[in-house]
């Protein structure tokens, strides 16, 4: 299979029309349409096919192989390769295994991960559960490409509730940075006793984060974390009291006099930014 760049020749049919006296600036503008136009073209260099057509009419097999290919020549893949995948109800199991490492053979580590991220995403469009495994292994434990576990992070949001008892289960004994991206997924779910546990433990117990748990619990939109939170606001600097303040309005609570935090670094450093 030959990896066809098709962003050069799309940039080849827009000075071709250059050259045929369309003007430069108007050409710009018209750019989105003239793709769109331009998708449809049967061409030379595809054997008579259009963009489009070269890859529907692959097998779901060629095209993961396709996307392997682009990204260990460093292309960009094309849209309408992307598009043919997310398209293609069979393909949904080789993302899996390209996201688990299983399939395509990689130059470098870092042309695997970038890979596995497009795995990751196409798979998010399809809306696949098959991955709920290595996204909560990647939500966890994190990887050597953030994207990614980007990408891991929001597949899991988009499936809600029904991951719910997976998340509470990988929270127990998570490091700190996983936690962090657990609670944040757990923060967005409906009420229940064992979230709300959990987001006043980590406020309780890890002091240097309790500006994010505390926008957590005022996500989480719990009353009953405003005593939690209205404990611990005498006791915090000038950042994390602006945090827990806002939380604390946001539940529908007041805190009306702001303590003196003169000699605080943050606030002294606030008042010259004035």
């Amino acid at each position: 299979m030959k990896v066809i760049d098709m962003d050069a020749l799309f940039k080849q049919y827009l000075l071709a029309q250059v050259r045929a006296g369309a003007d430069p600036e108007q050409l710009e503008e018209d750019v989105p349409d003239l793709y769109l136009e331009w998708l449809e073209r049967p061409m030379v260099q595809l054997e008579g096919k259009t963009p489009r057509e070269w890859f529907e009419k692959q097998e779901s097999a060629q095209r993961i192989e396709a996307l392997c290919m682009y990204v260990n020549q460093q292309i960009d893949p094309p849209d309408p390769l992307l598009d043919a995948i997310e398209d293609d109800p069979e393909a949904e199991v080789p993302l899996y295994e390209l996201l688990q490492g299983r399939r395509g053979a990689f130059e470098t580590g870092e042309k695997l991960l970038k890979a596995r991220r497009y795995a990751a995403e196409l798979l998010n469009q399809k809306g696949s559960v098959l991955p709920v495994e290595e996204y909560l292994r990647l939500a966890r434990e994190g990887c050597d490409d953030e994207k990614l576990r980007e990408a891991a992070i929001q597949g899991l949001a988009s499936m809600g509730e029904a991951v719910k008892e997976k998340l509470l289960e990988a929270l127990r004994g998570a490091p700190d940075d996983g936690a962090d991206c657990l609670l944040d997924l757990l923060s967005m779910l409906n009420r229940d006793e064992r979230i709300f546990d959990a987001l006043v433990r980590h406020f309780r117990g890890r002091y240097e984060r309790r500006a994010f748990c505390a926008s957590l619990l005022a996500r989480y939109g719990d009353e009953r974390a405003l005593p939690v939170l209205e404990e611990a606001i005498g006791s915090v600097g000038y950042l994390d009291y602006c945090a827990l303040r806002d939380a604390i309005e946001s539940l529908g609570g007041t805190e009306e006099e702001e303590p003196d935090f003169s000699g605080d670094c943050d606030y002294e450093r606030m008042k010259l930014g004035e």
